[in-house]
């Protein structure tokens, strides 16, 4: 009966989601007809992933109670199957935002409104059968080390998670010479926004950046120094662009101690000699990543979030990743993989 009342409710919601992805496909005709911006799809987008999250919701009462039957898996891949219509109107109107928007307006203004839609489709992307999984206690199963340094020297991002008895967190990282402004927007949206900048003591003693305090009582001793920003093409040093370029040129060995102010809005860390083999932080991990990738040992991090402003633990990292196409690593596969490549070399 419980599951015939899941059932009912499940199948209630799944029309609505299907009617809300009617609407939106109509927003997105009639948007592009009459070249009107991309307010009206950022609108149904939002309606859509609305939608979805409530479809999720009226089937994981009974399929939690441990359900096995046929009906419930029809259910479940009913779900599967909305979710995915929603997620290929969330992508249709992605691209219409990108090209159905006046060309006359600003450059920046139009590709904030396709990041926008993007992120949304990603979040709608995430298939239900592999939530399920992952709730149902299916065992995560990590991207390997390599195919990590291969993606940071690509400048994409990477989702590195430390031990479950340490600060049990992961970290959006990317190599900081190659930041750009919509990457710096991203990482703002999905993480704490307190972008910090890995660098060596070398390179702090360059840009004459000394530690932020000299007794530090932080539980983990993250080394903060001085904070900074870029004093060249930028404004209030705030903006996703401005912070991007502060972040380049942290790695950008031409930048001298003259080119930041002090103080600013990116937060460089002094990183340990060794990294990870003598500190399992995710400052030391950042700096092994990018030395591994060839590039410059800077590199930006940040503590993904929860919508609520929660740190996301290990099962919602996993699904993140997934989401957006990310590589996720952990700090003790990076010592095992520096370990080998050391032995090798």
């Amino acid at each position: 009966m419980a599951n015939d009342v899941g059932m009912e409710g499940g199948n209630g919601v799944a029309k609505e989601v299907r009617e809300a992805v009617k609407r939106c496909e109509k927003q997105i005709v009639d948007a592009l007809q009459n070249a009107l911006s991309a307010t009206a799809m950022a609108d149904c987008l939002r309606e859509v992933s609305m939608m979805s999250d409530r479809l999720l919701a009226s089937l994981s009462a009974p399929m939690a109670e441990g359900s096995g039957d046929d009906s419930a898996q029809g259910a479940t891949d009913g779900m599967a199957g909305t979710a995915a219509a929603a997620a290929a109107t969330a992508a249709t109107a992605a691209a219409a935002a990108d090209g159905g928007v006046d060309e006359s307006s600003p450059p920046r203004k139009k590709r904030s409104r396709a990041s926008l839609a993007m992120i949304e489709a990603e979040r709608v992307l995430a298939s239900e059968d592999e939530r399920s999984a992952l709730n149902g206690g299916g065992r995560f199963e990590f991207d390997s080390v390599a195919e990590a340094v291969a993606d940071i020297a690509a400048g994409k991002f990477v989702v590195v998670v430390d031990d479950e008895d340490r600060e049990n967190e992961g970290d959006l990282i990317i190599a900081a010479e190659k930041m750009t402004t919509e990457q710096m927007a991203f990482m703002i949206r999905w993480t704490s926004g307190l972008v910090c900048v890995s660098c060596t003591q070398e390179r702090l003693t360059e840009l004459e950046l000394p530690l932020m305090v000299e007794a530090n009582t932080e539980s983990h001793k993250t080394a903060f120094t001085h904070s900074v920003d870029f004093n060249k093409g930028t404004t209030t040093g705030i903006s996703a662009h401005d912070r991007a370029l502060t972040c380049r040129a942290l790695a950008d060995r031409t930048c001298g101690a003259g080119d930041f102010n002090r103080p600013g809005h990116m937060f460089p860390l002094r990183y340990t000699e060794t990294g990870v083999y003598a500190r399992t932080g995710h400052t030391e991990a950042s700096v092994d990543l990018s030395t591994l990738a060839g590039l410059q040992p800077v590199a930006a991090l940040c503590e993904i979030a929860n919508d609520d402003g929660t740190m996301m633990r290990r099962d919602d990292l996993s699904v993140f990743a997934r989401a957006h196409g990310l590589k996720m690593i952990t700090i003790a596969d990076l010592i095992k993989h520096r370990r080998e490549v050391e032995m090798r070399e």
